[in-house]
């Protein structure tokens, strides 16, 4: 998915993520609702960008779920802070945001008196901040494949 970079000359570049179990290795869409898992992101800055990023620039990293039919839509895991690096050309960042067990409805359980599906869109938001001001030209997300979550 897209990140806009806006500082220091238009600029894009890409983001993605993916659901694993919580040894990190293995990607998983189907998830028993009483067991951990990791969103792992990867995303690039662009050397036109990395050229201006320091230790008083950082990124933060936020996952969000949604219930495809009735269900919670709420920020999972922790809000993840990555410190940028100063480097030159493109770099690659790769983050793992812990989600923990019992975070999200199972299928069949109920929301408001509906039965849940089980079933969830999960984005990551990507925003930059630098100096502690958050910079909204620059940012990006990515989705993961739909995910179930699974009362056992």
């Amino acid at each position: 998915m897209p990140i806009e970079w806006n500082d220091g000359g238009p600029a894009q570049s890409v983001m993605s993520a993916r659901v694993l179990d919580p040894n990190g290795v293995d990607p998983r869409t189907i998830i028993d609702r009483d067991h951990a898992f990791v969103v792992e992101v990867s995303f690039v800055v662009p050397a036109a960008i990395q050229a201006l990023i320091n230790q008083c620039h950082t990124f933060r990293l936020r996952v969000f779920a949604e219930s495809i039919g009735p269900g919670e839509e709420k920020q999972i895991g922790s809000t993840v802070t990555v410190v940028g690096r100063a480097a030159l050309g493109d770099q690659t960042y790769v983050e793992s945001i812990n989600i923990p067990a019992l975070s999200l409805l199972g299928e069949g359980q109920s929301f408001n008196g509906e039965p849940v599906s089980g079933m969830y869109k999960v984005g990551v938001v990507l925003q930059h901040i630098s100096g502690g001001t958050l910079i909204l030209s620059n940012s990006g997300y990515a989705e993961v494949p739909i995910i179930m979550i699974r009362q056992p």
